[in-house]
């Protein structure tokens, strides 16, 4: 409405040639610029409200952000925590899976040990009961021979008529 009474009054030659305005022209011109500075007001008011919530939001948005940061930085500095842990532990395996071999290593030469000194004594026993039947054959034969000298009565071991040595 204000444009068309701007392009009426631009299609005048010069204002001072122009009739004065009617009032009820005038009073609507002034309830038009009322009118329109209200509007302006409401909107001025309405950007200002818009401004206000957008910077609290903003100001939310910043707090939001630092408090993921914080998290971030507390997440890193956990898994660094646990990866640290991962490698400790992984080493302590490593260290144990090397006793393990290591122990089943000393085990099997203790093992080869313990089977050649089984047969080392199977051995030994064998030699041992041969000698000792040898022994044996030979204190029999010795007997004999001494018995034989002293006029063929066999000699028994421990027999009150054996001979003292």
């Amino acid at each position: 409405m204000n444009t068309q009474l701007v392009n009426a009054n631009s299609q005048h030659a010069h204002p001072s040639t122009q009739p004065a305005p009617p009032a009820e022209y005038v009073r609507r011109m002034e309830k038009e610029i009322v009118r329109e500075g209200r509007v302006e007001e409401k909107n001025l008011k309405h950007a200002i409200k818009d401004l206000s919530h957008l910077e609290k939001s903003e100001t939310k948005a910043a707090k939001i952000a630092d408090k993921a940061e914080h998290t971030l930085h507390k997440s890193e500095k956990k898994e660094q925590s646990t990866l640290n842990a991962l490698n400790k532990a992984t080493n302590k395996h490593d260290v144990a899976a090397a006793n393990l071999h290591s122990a089943e290593q000393e085990a099997q030469v203790r093992q080869k040990q313990h089977e050649k000194l089984q047969a080392d004594l199977e051995r030994k026993k064998a030699v041992v009961d041969n000698a000792i039947k040898s022994h044996e054959a030979h204190v029999k034969e010795r007997e004999a021979k001494l018995g034989s000298l002293h006029g063929d009565r066999p000699v028994v071991p421990g027999h009150p008529a054996a001979p003292i040595n």
